[in-house]
Formats: structure tokens, sequence, C-alpha cells
């Protein structure tokens, strides 16, 4: 398991910690290790892209903990941040498994933000997550490739607390001609005083 303050991540709730968080992301990705972020506040000012092998049609997840809602807290300190953004690194490329777990994810009120966006995921999960302050919650996106070339399928959402996202806790865009997004499950998980921004 690699530790995100071992590749010097600091989480005072001060220092900008977006460059050593990405960093714990790609080498516990490369290691194919599980990535921990312990106790603390750690700052973001961009977004967090998650790895994405494309060797095969089906690839490994990525897997992140932290040490429980409230304690491990990741927060946007500027607009037009994703906290963890997977992208599809080419059509009918799509990754398996993977989680994230433990943490709060804390968009500031900033504008354009997102917690979480998804993309060619399949059996996916996020565990005890609080999603707060942010303009969506979850993204799930599709793309404009028709085809079934970047929808999420197997998606669940486990003791999770949605809450304060102005626009929609959880929000799937569609294209025409394109694949579903499918067999999303939602358990014991709150969505609250989501949906409030006029327009």
């Amino acid at each position: 398991m690699i530790n995100a303050k071992d590749v010097g991540a600091i989480g005072d709730g001060v220092a900008d910690d977006t460059a050593a968080l990405q960093l714990a992301i790609n080498d516990a990705y490369a290691m194919n290790e599980p990535l921990y972020i312990p106790n603390g506040v750690y700052l973001v000012s961009s977004s967090l892209i998650m790895p994405f092998d494309s060797s095969s049609v089906m690839n490994r997840g990525n897997y992140i903990m932290g040490d429980g809602m409230l304690r491990t807290v990741i927060k946007a300190i500027s607009p037009n941040v994703v906290i963890f953004k997977y992208t599809q690194p080419a059509p009918l490329k799509f990754m398996m498994g993977g989680e994230i777990s433990y943490m709060t994810l804390d968009g500031g009120l900033h504008a354009s933000t997102t917690g979480i966006q998804l993309q060619a995921l399949y059996s996916h999960k996020f565990s005890s997550v609080q999603v707060t302050g942010f303009t969506n919650g979850f993204n799930i996106v599709n793309s404009v490739i028709p085809g079934d070339s970047d929808a999420c399928n197997h998606i669940i959402f486990d003791n999770c607390r949605i809450e304060n996202c102005a626009h929609w806790g959880i929000y799937s865009t569609l294209a025409t001609g394109n694949n579903e997004t499918s067999f999303i499950s939602i358990r014991d998980t709150t969505i609250e005083g989501c949906g409030t921004a006029v327009g």
C-alpha cells in the first residue's frame, strides 16, 4: 500500500497538495498497489487525473482509501476542479473494478466543480464517501462517440452522503447513439440539498 504522505502530501489544510496527490495516485497505480490518504485536509487547485491503462479492453481499476469521513478531506480551492477525474483513453477501453472509500470531498462552493467524474468504468464502488459543496457531486460522462464506447456499468454507491451540490448530486450526461449508463446501485446513501441553483 502506498501512503500519500510518504510521497510528499502534507494534509495540513494550508499547503496545496495537488502535485503530491497526483504523484501518489500515479505511483500506486504503476505499482498495482492501493493508495492510502491518511487523516488530514488536502487542498487541490486542479483536477486529479486517474491513471487508466489501455493495454486491453478491460483494465484494472484504482483503489484509494482514506481514514474516514471528516478525517480525510480533499478540498477544491479553485473553480473548474474535478477531485477525481476518470477519462477513457481510447474507444472501447474500460476500467474493471476499483474503489474510492472513507473520505470527504469538498468543493468549497466553487463554480464548475465536480467531486468525481466517471467514464468507461465497470463494477466501480464508492463507499463511505461524503461529497459536499460542488456544482455536481458525481458526473457520469458519455461523450459523442456513438456505440458502446464510454458507458459506465454497475456503479455502486454504498453508505455515501451527497449534499449541497448546486446542480446535481449524481448527474449522467447522454449523447445520441451512445450506450447506456446502467446497473447503478445506491445503497444506504443520502442525497440532500442538491439541485438548488437557478437555471
